[in-house]
């Protein structure tokens, strides 16, 4: 991952810098904000929000369902102990 800064002009001559992360393997890019003023702090802090949104989406999936299909039929698991 790397991230780098561009700017913006608008309309009414104000600059506004924009702060993105890029994904190297996927080639996402994520704007991570926008300010006026970039400062040290600023840039930690939205390194610190995406760090927080990574480490959530990799906690997202908890269970995995499977669903039986007639080509692959889920195991039986029997419910109660076979007696004989």
């Amino acid at each position: 991952m790397a991230c780098d800064f561009f700017h913006v002009d608008t309309v009414l001559l104000r600059r506004l810098y924009v702060l993105v992360f890029i994904h190297h393997d996927t080639r996402l890019v994520r704007i991570a904000g926008v300010t006026a003023t970039p400062s040290a702090d600023w840039v930690t802090q939205q390194a610190r929000n995406l760090s927080m949104d990574l480490a959530d989406q990799a906690n997202a999936v908890k269970f995995l369902i499977p669903i039986a299909t007639p080509s692959s039929p889920l195991p039986s698991t029997p419910s109660s102990p076979q007696t004989e």
